[in-house]
């Protein structure tokens, strides 16, 4: 399986490293399903190792894979990539200043900053470290993930770490997790989110507040539309602690509450099963 290259000039140095055999004036590599062109080349024979330059483009079934720079290993089918790294696929785009690639495994990774967009750009996922599988369309941050999900309003989600399907549409956050809204902050210890659907589900201690409004309980479902939170699911020991229109403070218990929001405001509250409520008139101290 020895790879083919064709180049406009070629030149041969015997260095301290071993031969050098320098490409100049257009190159092109064909190693099995991957094909590499670039500007210029120097392979070095003892290391099974070329290293591309100028306007570097790799093509694999996988993924078209654009950098300034890169180190492609022939023996392991490796390559690291270096300055204005950019892959992409049919729904995916990645942009990263490095990027190892292994094309075997079908796995890239980055260790120094990324952003991976949706096609529509309305999904777009970045942190610093992380793996990604090129043919499942998945992969892990973890180390600041940062999820947009951006409609007429834009919808945070920050967390420790964070795995995510472009196929299923669906990401997990997990560790400090707080999702931003344009009006309302919701944390907790996990959200499963599917972006498709602009719904997910929180767990671990979930709390949401908006102004001076906050409610939690086990677990909260919400579900939003164009970035913005249209209704929230509170299920298990759910409580609630907000301000009616005339400034009174209600807290109440119940099984589960139901909120709905309009134009991104908390608008009504209803309760199943009430355990207690309270009522404090505006000015009145509880």
């Amino acid at each position: 399986n020895a790879a083919d290259i064709e180049a406009g000039k070629m030149e041969i140095l015997n260095t301290e490293a071993g031969r050098v055999t320098v490409f100049k004036d257009g190159l092109t590599i064909i190693d099995r399903d991957t094909k590499i062109t670039a500007g210029s080349a120097h392979f070095f024979e003892s290391k099974d190792l070329v290293i591309v330059y100028d306007s570097v483009k790799i093509i694999n079934p996988s993924a078209l894979i654009k950098s300034d720079t890169a180190n492609y290993y022939f023996a392991e089918r490796k390559t690291l990539l270096k300055g204005n790294v950019s892959v992409i696929q049919e729904s995916i785009e990645i942009y990263a200043p490095e990027l190892t690639v292994e094309y075997q495994k079908e796995w890239a990774n980055a260790r120094n900053g990324f952003v991976i967009k949706e096609k529509s750009h309305s999904i777009q996922i970045s942190g610093w470290t992380g793996e990604y599988f090129l043919n499942k369309e998945e992969g892990t941050i973890d180390s600041l993930p940062y999820l947009e999900v951006k409609r007429n309003e834009t919808l945070t989600v920050i967390s420790q770490k964070l795995s995510f399907q472009n196929k299923a549409k669906f990401a997990q956050a997990s560790g400090e997790v707080k999702v931003i809204t344009n009006k309302a902050v919701l944390v907790c210890d996990t959200l499963i989110y599917n972006w498709a659907k602009d719904s997910g589900k929180a767990y671990g201690e979930p709390m949401l507040k908006e102004n001076n409004n906050e409610v939690k309980g086990k677990m909260i479902y919400l579900f939003a539309k164009d970035g913005e939170l249209e209704r929230l699911e509170i299920a298990g020991d759910a409580y609630g602690n907000y301000y009616n229109d005339e400034g009174d403070r209600v807290e109440i218990g119940g099984e589960a509450l139901s909120l709905f929001f309009a134009f991104g405001k908390m608008n009504s509250i209803t309760v199943k099963r009430v355990k207690f409520g309270k009522l404090y008139r505006r000015g009145e101290k509880s």
